[in-house]
């Protein structure tokens, strides 16, 4: 996974961020982590992912039933030696 270059999601509550973590583990690569302040507070979990993955991901949480509602998806991204993001 790049260090520089990366998708996170985040979510509304605990309960979310660990089903979403369930509907992941046998398909995609990612790492549990603290949200980052410059995006928010939400529940505080996040899941760190690929860029490539970010896709297959926002597929695999739907097809698990979690509402669409329940997780945002960011591109995280240096620019100028800044740390940027993009909501998705």
């Amino acid at each position: 996974m790049a260090e520089n270059d990366y998708g996170l999601l985040t979510f509304k509550s605990t309960h979310t961020a660990m089903a979403a973590q369930k509907a992941l583990k046998d398909s995609v690569s990612f790492q549990v982590c603290p949200v980052l302040r410059m995006i928010s507070a939400s529940c505080g979990i996040a899941l760190r992912i690929a860029v490539k993955d970010m896709d297959i991901s926002k597929k695999l949480l739907l097809e698990n039933k979690i509402e669409e509602n329940m997780f945002e998806m960011y591109h995280i991204f240096y620019e100028n030696g800044s740390q940027n993001f993009k909501l998705i």
